[in-house]
């Protein structure tokens, strides 16, 4: 059995009080429609109807409560008198089309050869989408176009307003309020090169800058100093679409171009130079814990850092909230201190080397990583070791480079919390057996 319902739309009232009218019509010969196929399983079920009710837009009562009835699937065959009953918008028609075929409803028209309950209807349904599709190319080719254009004219288009500007019919003009710290960032980039110490200094003085929601109560971190310092916009500029020009703005720049110059020449420096110092050191960058420790004060993960000195490579775990917020609690820091990876890493493998001294708590752990070699796909265990380690876990992480001790301690650990305050790891360990009880 196909439970069929039926929607009629007339777009004026015009009409309606007649004793035979059109949406009456529409129903009976939609109804004659659904007889006409009963022995294909076809019965009519209702009518939804809007009345006086455009179909430029699809936030009309009956479709709605008809798309509401298709989510909860009470029919899977909708019947209209014509096509654009249903939208006349090309793309509302095939959105509504696409989101009553997700909810397994196909389409008929009585006065069309259209039936998406058969292949040349599904074809033409198809056909459809191909130019739409071409439609929405040409529609994003033209706005695209007609943004650079106006970029081109020296506008701001899209995203939020930079920090330091206000904007009116996309001209940016300078706030002047926020335009002196701009000068700061700068000014302290080229003298220190730190952005954060830059923004953990913003944040002590409790200035603001725009969120993602675009209110002006967002913290400063890290990444949103090298946003400012990166935008040509301060320097009275408009960056083209693909990153490649820049255009002459209509607006005032807060600094000059020679300073925006100089700085960006020195964080390209900077990131060239960390680049080489870390060129055929890639191995040791693997951070085997990332993604399993976390700070137990704040709760969030831990993430990697790494500098050189003398040219040797360090590495660290550092906790998210501080490396975004600074170490100031009272500005929304954390004083998790930062950890040696090379230290922690050397004791939660003394951790597991210590469970060799228990052969049940052993056996559990090779069970566990056998497990995790079948269901990943992943060789957790170095191939061929598993029976040379079976009794001797140290071998295994002897054997390991960075890359498998990762892939160990995944299989191992679900979490590691640092309790920083008492100089403490809480391990969390995916073997049940390990698990001390409570």
């Amino acid at each position: 059995m196909k439970r069929a319902v039926i929607y009629s739309r007339k777009s004026v009232f015009k009409g309606l009080d007649q004793k035979y009218n059109s949406l009456e019509a529409q129903e009976d010969m939609a109804k004659s429609f659904i007889h006409s196929h009963s022995a294909e399983g076809w019965t009519y079920l209702r009518t939804y109807s809007d009345a006086g009710l455009s179909g430029s837009n699809t936030n009309r009562p009956a479709l709605q409560e008809l798309l509401a009835a298709a989510k909860r699937k009470e029919f899977e065959m909708l019947v209209v008198f014509k096509l654009d009953r249903l939208a006349r918008n090309q793309r509302d028609f095939l959105n509504l089309l696409d989101e009553l075929a997700n909810n397994g409803v196909e389409v008929a028209s009585v006065s069309e050869p259209f039936d998406t309950s058969t292949y040349m209807g599904r074809a033409m349904r198809n056909l459809l989408g191909v130019f739409a599709e071409m439609e929405r190319e040409m529609i994003s080719e033209r706005t695209k176009a007609k943004m650079e254009a106006s970029k081109q004219q020296g506008y701001f288009i899209g995203g939020l307003v930079p920090f330091g500007y206000t904007r009116e019919e996309n001209v940016l003009y300078i706030e002047p309020g926020e335009a002196r710290h701009v000068r700061w960032i700068f000014e302290q980039y080229l003298e220190h090169g730190s952005p954060t110490t830059i923004a953990r200094q913003l944040n002590e003085k409790k200035v603001l800058r725009l969120s993602r929601l675009g209110k002006k109560d967002g913290k400063w971190e890290n990444r949103n100093i090298h946003n400012v310092l990166r935008n040509p916009v301060y320097c009275g500029l408009i960056r083209s679409s693909d990153g490649e020009t820049l255009y002459t703005g209509r607006h005032e720049a807060i600094i000059s171009r020679e300073l925006w110059e100089k700085v960006n020449r020195k964080i390209d420096a900077a990131a060239a130079e960390a680049q080489e110092k870390i060129a055929g050191k890639r191995l040791n960058l693997i951070f085997p814990l990332n993604k399993i420790l976390r700070c137990g004060g704040c709760g969030k993960p831990m993430t990697t850092m790494y500098t050189t000195k003398d040219g040797k490579l360090h590495r660290y775990y550092v906790c998210k909230t501080r490396k975004r917020l600074g170490d100031n609690e009272k500005t929304g820091g954390c004083g998790c201190p930062n950890l040696n990876a090379e230290d922690v890493e050397q004791f939660v493998s003394q951790q597991l080397n210590d469970l060799g001294k228990n052969p049940n708590l052993l056996a559990a752990v090779i069970n566990q990583l056998t497990k995790e070699n079948e269901e990943s796909g992943v060789n957790v265990v170095p191939s061929g070791r598993v029976s040379d380690s079976l009794y001797d876990i140290r071998k295994l992480l002897d054997y390991a480079d960075p890359v498998e001790m990762q892939n160990l301690f995944n299989a191992m650990f679900s979490e590691i919390r640092l309790n920083w305050k008492e100089n403490m790891l809480d391990f969390r360990y995916k073997v049940p057996e390990l698990q001390p009880k409570a």
